[in-house]
């Protein structure tokens, strides 16, 4: 299992070096947390996480893909 977690952490470096950081972080918050004050932070980390995941194997851009439009403001309505 330990080889899958070390696979996992490289190949995500090479996606976005600071993505790892964000990851961490998001799990120490959630070690940590004793409210629901900070558990809701710990899923605002998650999400931040999984738009950098997301931004890194598909970026928005301006054109449409399939008739769908991919851009920025179209992804946060």
């Amino acid at each position: 299992m330990s080889n899958v977690v070390d696979e996992i952490y490289l190949r995500a470096r090479q996606i976005d070096p600071g993505i790892i950081d964000v990851f961490d972080a998001a799990l120490v918050a959630m070690e940590r947390h004793d409210s629901s004050e900070q558990l809701s932070q710990v899923a605002l980390s998650c999400r931040r996480l999984l738009e950098r995941v997301a931004d890194a194997l598909y970026p928005a851009r301006s054109d449409e893909v399939d008739g769908r439009q991919m851009s920025q403001e179209k992804v946060h309505q």
